[in-house]
């Protein structure tokens, strides 16, 4: 991938104020900044049939990583990124770049399911250089009153850890 510099900032490309308007290239020539989507764009259900309305399509997102690559799982991406008030999880058979909480993330791929989490099957991501910013986390207990509306995204709380192991998807508390 390269990067390119453009002219137009739309609000939901939040993330790119950093390090000023840049647009990504990708092997099969430039991406529209315009196709460029957010974690609650992706996610939309209109038809409150449980499954995203996008679902089997290839889509291209941008948002900030919640979590680093390899702590979810070892061998494979497993990462969320958080782009306004809405997360999405980001998959991929081989971690391809390393990636670090409050990273600036741009991906592309298959909008999917994953036992009733909505998660994109990625074909590539890039790490844009920028400076690292978590977003702000939501309480735990306002994010249980809703779980679907926070799926994804960052959050806070208190609590006691009873147990603690590993299995083939990693480790867990």
């Amino acid at each position: 991938m390269h990067l390119v510099r453009c002219k137009i900032l739309k609000p939901i490309f939040w993330l790119f104020i950093t390090f000023g308007c840049v647009g990504v290239l990708s092997a099969r020539g430039a991406v529209n900044p315009d196709s460029i989507m957010t974690a609650k764009q992706v996610r939309v259900d209109l038809n409150h049939d449980g499954l995203p309305d996008l679902m089997e399509d290839t889509v291209t997102v941008s948002g900030r990583a919640t979590v680093a690559s390899g702590l979810l799982n070892e061998q494979f991406l497993q990462i969320f990124i958080q782009s306004g008030d809405a997360g999405l999880s980001l998959f991929r058979r081989s971690i391809l770049e390393p990636v670090q909480p409050g990273d600036s993330i741009v991906a592309r791929g298959i909008v999917g399911m994953y036992y009733g989490l909505t998660e994109l099957k990625l074909e590539s991501y890039r790490v844009i250089p920028s400076e690292r910013k978590l977003p702000e986390p939501v309480k735990v207990n306002e994010a249980l009153e809703d779980k679907e509306k926070y799926e994804g995204m960052l959050v806070t709380g208190q609590g006691t850890i009873i147990n603690t192991g590993s299995n083939n998807n990693g480790k867990y508390l």
